[in-house]
């Protein structure tokens, strides 16, 4: 049965130039990444006007075609209809089910990016966290998990953070190969590799670090993770190592969006305006009734 997403698939599979075209299709946080027999094949331009689709990038031998939060519904309706069988995404199926990371990085990023915190996760006034003003609005807390120059995320090289779809924040061009955590809470996403971790913060936020841009291209090198998937950590507690010099070599950025993935639930996220941070500092504030 044809769902909503088999539109902007089928229109996806024409403009990459058809299933004939596609060696092969993986995808990530954020990007369907195909390899193309030919790249010349595809239509940029259309796919670029396509709603659902926030831009194209071509990079490495990839063709990324960046949709944002839904991308694993995407991703099952390009596969569906254009065959691709479960042996041909067998590297992206293997990586992504991670069972060493508490089982299912797929399902533990649909719950995480779909709003995970229905029903039991209003935070409560006074909690860690969580301060009120005299006018009776709440502000959430979260400090800042690395060490480094703080940017915009429109400053941020990759149209998946700049344009905001992906969460609202800032983010941080690190000096320092340590990340540790934002705020009080429970790791709920923890992708194969290390390069991306979600957390549920006790105060009702939804935070979403990724280190890096496309580095789920290193498989995990110069990553050292120190937290599992479901662990509860407190603020300033070491999450994961990083090797700056690693990623560097690969030439690829470490500059790592800090995302308030709920921001919808409240009515303002508001960063720091510092230009530099250390661990803990404050680095955004959130508001909201």
């Amino acid at each position: 049965m044809a769902n909503r997403y088999d539109d902007l698939a089928g229109k996806i599979i024409q403009n990459v130039g058809g299933v004939s075209n596609i060696s092969s299709l993986t995808h990530c946080i954020s990007r369907l990444r195909f390899k193309l027999k030919d790249e010349s094949g595809a239509n940029t331009a259309v796919l670029e006007a396509t709603e659902g689709i926030i831009a194209v990038m071509q990079s490495r031998g990839q063709y990324q075609v960046i949709i944002g939060n839904d991308v694993w519904n995407v991703y099952a309706a390009v596969c569906r209809l254009a065959g691709i069988s479960a042996a041909m995404s067998a590297e992206e199926t293997d990586s992504l089910r991670g069972e060493a990371f508490g089982g299912g990085w797929l399902g533990g990023v649909k719950r995480y990016l779909s709003g995970l915190m229905r029903g039991s996760a209003r935070p409560a006034s006074g909690g860690e966290g969580v301060a009120a003003s005299e006018g009776g609005m709440v502000c959430r807390f979260a400090v800042a998990p690395a060490k480094g120059r703080v940017i915009s995320l429109q400053e941020v090289a990759d149209p998946a953070f700049a344009s905001g779809v992906m969460g609202r924040g800032a983010a941080i061009v690190p000096t320092e190969g340590k990340l540790c955590a934002p705020c009080d809470g429970e790791i709920t996403v923890l992708v194969p590799g290390g390069y991306a971790i979600g957390i549920r913060a006790y105060n009702g936020l939804e935070i979403l670090i990724h280190i890096g841009l496309d580095t789920v291209r290193l498989d995990g090198k110069g990553f050292k993770v120190k937290v599992k998937q479901g662990s509860k950590v407190k603020a300033g507690d070491l999450l994961l190592q990083f090797d700056l010099d690693v990623i560097a070599a690969a030439g690829f950025s470490a500059v790592t969006p800090v995302l308030i993935t709920n921001y919808g639930e409240f009515s303002e996220v508001v960063p720091t305006e510092a230009a530099e941070v250390e661990v803990g500092d404050p680095f955004i504030t959130v508001l909201g009734l």
